[in-house]
């Protein structure tokens, strides 16, 4: 699974773990370069989240909240668009890419 934060940014996924890439170009191609593995995809966008308000430029507080609240809006904004995940039970869960929703809107 590879799921796209912007245009820098994808979380993907294997057996093992999520991990966070960023885009950079190598010899005139596109390549993804990991940046750090993590156990839950919850602890992969707290990393990216976190990665984007150290990288802003505030330097007073008030600037760190506005940079903060970006970043939430940021990350709260590309999921809905890229997938639901709904709950069948306690145990199971089932993850649906936007094409497949058009039904159930």
């Amino acid at each position: 699974m590879n799921i796209p934060f912007g245009e820098d940014y994808l979380i993907s996924s294997d057996e093992h773990c999520w991990t966070v890439k960023k885009k950079r170009t190598r010899k005139g191609r596109v390549d993804w370069r990991s940046m750090t593995y993590h156990p839950t995809f919850t602890q992969a966008i707290q990393d990216l989240g976190q990665r984007w308000v150290r990288e802003s430029e505030a330097n007073t507080l008030a600037e760190a909240l506005v940079a903060v609240e970006n970043v939430t809006t940021q990350l709260s904004q590309a999921l809905p668009t890229t997938l639901r995940i709904k709950i069948l039970n306690e145990e199971w869960f089932q993850i649906d890419k936007r094409e497949d929703l058009k039904d159930d809107e």
